[in-house]
């Protein structure tokens, strides 16, 4: 398990959180390590993962609506995706290939080196961590109704 990952982790534990499932993902050159969780938004489970490797960034990622856009409302999904993009700059809006609409945050999470106390570069990390999902929590709550009703009509 990467550095990121391991710290996180033991901040989980620390914490008695465990609202998160570890998967390591094999064979990758970066030791990505996926936590999977989910957001609840207006009774809506929303998948969540963080997604930590050796570089220097973490992901937040939350599939907001599955297979949502259409040949009939791709326009105006996309206009109203673009449109999020320019108003809100930590989240960055997209659709798969399966035409389900996804949140990035990417934030920068530069590790210590091996000197610093690694409870305190967990406690460090995982407060980042959670502050950040906090901030997409807020956010989600405020916008997630004016998705739905973007999309679903």
């Amino acid at each position: 398990m990467n550095n990121k990952a391991q710290a996180f982790s033991n901040y989980l534990e620390q914490n008695q959180i465990e609202a998160f499932q570890v998967q390591e993902v094999p064979d990758d050159e970066q030791g990505t390590v996926v936590f999977r969780s989910n957001i609840e938004v207006d009774g809506q489970r929303l998948q969540t993962l963080v997604i930590l490797d050796q570089s220097p960034y973490a992901l937040i990622r939350v599939q907001l609506l599955p297979q949502c856009r259409t040949e009939e409302n791709e326009l105006d999904v996309l206009r109203f995706v673009n449109e999020q993009n320019l108003t809100y700059k930590p989240f960055k809006l997209f659709f798969d290939n399966n035409g389900s609409l996804l949140m990035d945050t990417s934030i920068v999470l530069p590790m210590a080196d091996d000197a610093v106390d690694p409870e305190e570069k967990a406690a460090e990390l995982g407060d980042e961590l959670r502050g950040m999902l906090e901030i997409v929590i807020n956010y989600l709550n405020e916008n997630y109704k004016k998705f739905m009703q973007k999309i679903w009509g």
